[in-house]
């Protein structure tokens, strides 16, 4: 933990530090001085993961052993759950002799002797190098959790991913939890060969709610729930042998839940205390109680507890305790359907229910379940006296036939015959449509996620299965981010990318030159390289493979080379503007020099999406240098989506910016609006002069509203002030839904150096509102045929525009635009081009 800690912190310093070290680095003193620290920095991080250095210099090195399977549960905690059913199974197959077993556990002096005495057994801790030597070597790899972020299946490999349990409380992405949390466990199950559950409901609960359904549902094996076979195959008299319990005491087990978030258990554990000083008065010597707890709550209450009751003994599996069990009180726990299994009494004690519904949420409706609900404590103590068996209630049936239907205690046996057997792979489902897999970029607020989005509404998903791939910890990091998530994730599935691709050494430093501008890479570097990311892709991808790749944004290195290494048919990359002009702007707000090292990769593409023929034209001409032998380039043009672009402006102005509402509502001046960020490339410098030349030298009454944030917030605020047209000018910031504002006023314009697609104009237009904007490539495409009013990049030239248009009698209504044929349009263009559909009939568009 204190390791993880200092990565933390590392990690943390360096990304706030970043932007500042990349300004420093233009001068020539410092840059040795950067260089010096991040060695130190990346030394200090290789000593730290011992283990992950291990497993990465070694991958290639250490090969696979036949009949070596290693075993893991709950982060080599215990030995226990599915995992240990299995290894029981195993132990008794006639195949035992032959492996050589391998179990993760942390304190060995908490192993049954029946398993650490066998010769065949081998006991190592997790995050150790012999760790990272077994998850090398192993043929065989079982888990119930996850292996670590850096953990990736080799060819040869079977993982046998289990989880450990049924759910009742919601999992993954049905939760309002951080992506981040369970990143890791959507990747396991990627990366797993096989995933035993219990039946369909236990996959909609776990493969499903953690983004997977459609990744590895064909790797799902419905043969029962492995560490049930523990508990129907282990007798009552044995359990309460071993616990000292007298055989003719009734047995009640209290093991509730753990609450709180993902790697950070709530201690707040009062209504566990309050429940058992509860039972210690309320009963009899008859009855003897167990009490199973989170670990760090457990030595918690150790000493806070009046009655004289006992924990469950660490090296004793749960499932094997509930073989000896008469009575559970448990509440949202997966043991809850594991003791269904015995048909005994089940009590569910729930005085937090309403808030944990609301604060986790259930899949079930308690009362759908073959038990007693209690709420308040005098209820408990008379539900466990009169405690009634579940094969006594209505739902009985239903609920073993939706959550247990294959126990028998051959579950295990079942999966064994899998693995053995002359057919180790499962099937593959084949499916019909065309899988696409795609990485929008950052999810930022931009033209680039709001095509992305659009197009995502737009797509005929009866033909193609769409998956979209995001950094869930960058995700996680901004509403706006998580926002973009939700929409895309209603129709697409997803995977979360647990960042931090593993480098040995030497790839590290490949690395560094392709990401430095002041380093040139050589072959070498570019063989690193290349060996590195086709590890990536099979880490995050694992087998899974797409009939078409398509890096949407085509701005970062690391997804540039990891969409060219993954398993596709087809690799597309989009460019958004003239992206040599974004790689070498002068203004350090916006100079993106890591472009270089994007265009570095193009080499591995086959096809070059540009949002406009004047972008694609100039991106040919200055970048063709980088492009493969046999390449295309072609013109798919933003998509929108118009229907929801006229749906959110009908909301009132009121709700979205009331200083914009009571603008608009008590003032008839000539009202401009131009959206977009607040950069650069945008001059709004050259749009505020302009429109001083309106209000000062033309004396029009006018208001313009400035949408939008970014760096030059600060710096566009004092120009509007130094130029004495701050009381015309609105800044709002960031507008969620900005359509009800471009909607009130009379024109939008944009006075850009360049553009990629004026998306923004394009949504104006939707709103049937005019437009101005510079005659420069990604706005003229959209302002051609006199649908707008072009002009020269200069003030004056746009100060002559926009007093042309406020001499205007009666503004001219937007003609020659549909924006229903422009989505045909487009979606006609990316099936063409991308998916290599063959078009039947041509788009008809309306003049």
């Amino acid at each position: 933990m204190k390791k993880q800690k200092v990565i933390k912190i590392l990690h943390g310093f360096l990304h706030r530090y970043k932007p500042i070290d990349s300004r420093l680095r233009r001068i020539r003193g410092y840059q040795l001085l950067s260089k010096f620290g991040r060695k130190i920095y990346h030394n200090a991080v290789i000593r730290l993961s011992s283990s992950q250095r291990f497993y990465l210099e070694n991958f290639d090195e250490i090969g696979v052993k036949k009949n070596v399977i290693l075993f893991e549960s709950h982060w080599g905690k215990n030995i226990s759950c599915h995992p240990f059913a299995i290894y029981q199974a195993l132990i008794g197959h006639q195949k035992a002799e032959d492996f050589s077993i391998i179990w993760v556990v942390n304190n060995p002096e908490s192993v049954p002797a029946e398993i650490s005495c066998r010769k065949n057994v081998k006991l190592i801790a997790r995050d150790t190098i012999d760790y990272a030597k077994a998850l090398l070597k192993a043929e065989y790899l079982v888990n119930n959790l996850t292996f670590p972020d850096y953990f990736i299946r080799k060819p040869s490999q079977f993982y046998v991913n289990t989880w450990h349990g049924i759910p009742i409380k919601t999992l993954g992405l049905d939760t309002n939890d951080r992506l981040f949390s369970f990143a890791n466990g959507q990747r396991n199950f990627i990366q797993a060969t096989h995933i035993p559950l219990a039946g369909e409901y236990a996959k909609k609960t776990t493969v499903d709610s953690y983004g997977a359904k459609n990744l590895n549902s064909h790797k799902v094996c419905k043969i029962g729930s492995p560490r049930i076979d523990t508990t129907l195959n282990t007798s009552r008299k044995s359990v309460l042998k071993r616990l000292g319990i007298n055989y003719n005491k009734k047995v009640v087990l209290f093991a509730p839940t753990w609450r709180g978030r993902i790697g950070k258990p709530s201690m707040d554990f009062g209504f566990a205390i309050k429940a058992l000083d509860h039972l210690s008065i309320s009963l009899s010597d008859e009855y003897h109680v167990l009490v199973s707890l989170h670990g760090l709550v457990k030595e918690k209450l150790k000493g806070s507890l009046k009655g004289g009751f006992n924990f469950v003994p660490d090296e004793m599996d749960i499932n094997e305790i509930l073989a000896g069990v008469d009575i559970l009180i448990s509440d949202y726990s997966s043991i809850t359907l594991d003791f269904f299994a015995l048909n005994r009494p089940i009590i569910l004690y729930v005085p937090d229910r309403s808030h944990y519904e609301s604060e986790r949420g259930l899949y079930i409706e308690l009362e759908e379940l073959p038990a007693k609900v209690v709420n308040e404590l005098p209820e408990l103590s008379n539900a466990i006296h009169n405690a009634v068996k579940p094969s006594e209630f209505p739902s009985y049936t239903a609920a073993v036939g939706k959550f247990i239907p294959n126990e028998d205690g051959k579950s295990s046996e079942r999966l064994l015959s899998i693995l053995f057997g002359s057919s180790q792979n499962l099937p593959v489902k084949e499916s019909t449509k065309k899988k696409i897999l795609v990485h929008p970029g950052g999810l930022l607020a931009n033209g680039i996620s709001n095509s992305f989005v659009n197009l995502v509404e737009n797509i005929d998903h009866s033909k193609y299965e769409m998956t979209f791939i995001v950094d869930a910890k960058a995700t996680d990091s901004s509403i706006i981010r998580k926002e973009y998530f939700v929409r895309l994730a209603e129709k697409c599935q997803v995977i979360l990318l647990y960042p931090g691709i593993g480098l040995t050494f030497d790839e590290a430093k490949a690395y560094s030159k392709f990401t430095s501008k002041e380093t040139n890479p050589s072959c070498y570097d570019e063989e690193l390289i290349n060996a590195a990311f086709r590890k990536e892709a099979r880490r995050v991808f694992s087998d899974n493979s797409f009939d078409i790749a398509i890096y949407f944004s085509g701005y970062t290195f690391y997804w540039a080379q990891l969409f060219a290494h993954l398993d596709t048919n087809k690799r597309v990359i989009y460019q958004h503007c003239d992206m040599y002009a974004e790689a070498s702007n002068s203004n350090p707000n916006r100079s993106l020099p890591q472009l270089n090292a994007v265009f570095s990769s193009y080499k591995h593409y086959e096809t070059f999406v540009s949002v406009s023929d004047s972008v694609r034209i100039e991106n040919e001409r200055k970048l063709k240098s980088f492009y493969p032998s046999k390449y295309s380039t072609v013109t798919i043009e933003n998509s929108i989506s118009p229907s929801d672009i006229k749906r959110k402006s009908e909301i009132p102005l009121s709700l979205v910016s009331i200083q914009c509402a009571t603008i608009i509502n008590t003032t008839d001046h000539l009202k401009f609006v131009v959206v977009g960020r607040l950069s650069p490339e945008k001059n709004h410098k050259r749009l505020f002069r302009a429109f001083s030349i309106l209000i000062k030298e033309e004396k029009k009454k006018a208001i313009l509203f400035v949408v939008g944030d970014g760096p030059l917030r600060e710096i566009l605020k004092s120009e509007v002030r130094q130029l004495g047209i701050a009381e015309y000018v609105v800044f709002t910031g960031r507008l969620a839904n900005p359509y009800p504002l471009v909607k009130a006023c009379d024109c939008m314009v944009l006075a850009s150096d360049y553009e990629g697609q004026g998306l923004v104009l394009l949504e104006a237009l939707t709103l049937g509102v005019p437009c101005i904007g510079t005659n420069v490539p990604g706005i003229k495409c959209v302002l051609k045929d006199g649908i707008g009013i072009l002009t020269e990049t200069t003030a004056n030239s746009f100060a002559d525009a926009m007093i042309t248009f406020a001499n205007t009698p009666k503004k001219k209504p937007v003609i020659g635009f549909s924006a229903e044929n422009y989505v045909a349009s487009t979606l006609d263009s990316f099936y063409r081009y991308v998916c290599d559909e063959k078009i039947s009939n041509d788009v008809v568009f309306d003049t």
